[in-house]
């Protein structure tokens, strides 16, 4: 099929795939897409978009990151260790509900006359809920907390209630009733239980995933835009 309107020789195609010769078509890429015919010489054909580079460098960097992350992640799951615990009993002596501890909000500070350390609560990482101390003062309970931090922080004196509390145990009527943080039940990481540390590391693995599936479809894509 002849060109419309008469075309010169070296007349390229609209897609600038072809190009006509005077007699038929001829193709103006070689068979593996690197040569290109400029109408007297096979010189490279065009690079990708700058665009395209930037997209795939982009995307390695984020996918060695998200590699990293869900690395990192693995490793605090699996190292994390269940808490050694201490118990210490005696009568609750003092409670304050709001106490000023540095780094956190909404603590409670306890003491018994067992020793003179300060043991801090969250209330609201108690399961079931904890109830209210204040009306407790004089009455038996116990703490138990971790075994390293107790040692550690009993050797400077706990200037800032350093003794979180993993598990309140009430005595009631010759009843004990245990109140106990997800830390006592699920091994720890660096103050976080392994409940907490496994949903960021599937969430990594989900974005890394997401990443490479994203990646194959663009070079699939091109590949077949290429070779059309």
């Amino acid at each position: 099929m002849r060109p419309e309107g008469g075309a010169q020789p070296h007349t390229f195609s609209a897609d600038g795939r072809w190009w006509w010769d005077g007699q038929q078509w001829q193709p103006a890429l070689s068979a593996d897409g690197k040569m290109r015919w400029d109408g007297a010489h096979w010189v490279p054909a065009r690079r990708g978009s700058p665009w395209m580079w930037v997209r795939r460098i982009g995307s390695l960097l984020l996918g060695l990151l998200l590699l990293l992350g869900t690395g990192l992640f693995g490793i605090w799951a699996a190292a994390a260790q269940p808490i050694d615990p201490v118990r210490r009993d005696g009568n609750l002596t003092k409670f304050v509900k709001d106490c000023p501890v540095p780094g956190d909000i909404g603590d409670s500070c306890a003491y018994i006359d067992a020793d003179s350390f300060c043991y801090r609560l969250h209330p609201t990482d108690f399961q079931p809920a904890l109830p209210s101390l204040s009306d407790r003062v004089g009455q038996p309970i116990s703490f138990v907390v971790d075994r390293g931090n107790y040692e550690s922080s009993r050797t400077v004196g706990d200037p800032y209630c350093n003794f979180a509390v993993d598990q309140v145990i009430v005595l009631a009527s010759g009843q004990e009733t245990r109140y106990s943080t997800r830390a006592m039940t699920e091994p720890e990481f660096a103050g976080h239980s392994r409940g907490e540390i496994i949903p960021l590391f599937l969430a990594c693995l989900i974005l890394l995933g997401l990443l490479i599936g994203w990646n194959v479809t663009m070079e699939v894509r091109h590949y077949r835009r290429r070779h059309r």
